[in-house]
């Protein structure tokens, strides 16, 4: 196991993580938790904290966390804390995933097997549905 962790590199962590959040997405949200962990975790334990320094003075970063700022703010003025926290943890991939894809750097030809694999996910789930369905 060593070996295997000593050979992949941070932005292949994420890559790899980031194509089993895509694939298990369009199964629901609890086929999608783990791997959601594993790219958090994953990031958490390569990323450089210059990275994120300079992350914070991109005004792109803060354009596509829009919507969870305002959501924090309309929860500071919630009177219903559970509701709050559920909208919170529901805004916070918003957050989340700008953080990690701008300051881990993928390759144009992963960032298009991520949109594949997304398909891929999808049709997947829409026949696995059908098969539910009858």
């Amino acid at each position: 196991m060593g070996n295997f962790l000593n050979t992949i590199s941070p932005p292949q962590f994420v890559f790899f993580s980031a194509l089993l959040i895509v694939v298990s997405l369009p199964f629901g949200k609890n086929f999608s938790t783990i791997p959601m962990i594993l790219l958090v975790t994953s990031w958490l334990f390569y990323v450089k904290k210059e990275d994120v320094m300079q992350l914070l003075k991109e005004k792109f970063f803060w354009i596509f966390t829009a919507l969870f700022w305002m959501a924090l703010i309309g929860v500071a003025f919630a009177h219903n804390t559970t509701r709050a926290a559920f909208i919170i943890k529901l805004y916070l991939p918003l957050l989340i995933f700008p953080l990690i894809f701008f300051t881990v750097t993928l390759s144009k030809q992963n960032l298009l097997s991520i949109f594949r694999w997304f398909i891929i996910g999808a049709f997947a789930a829409t026949i696995w549905c059908l098969l539910l369905a009858t």
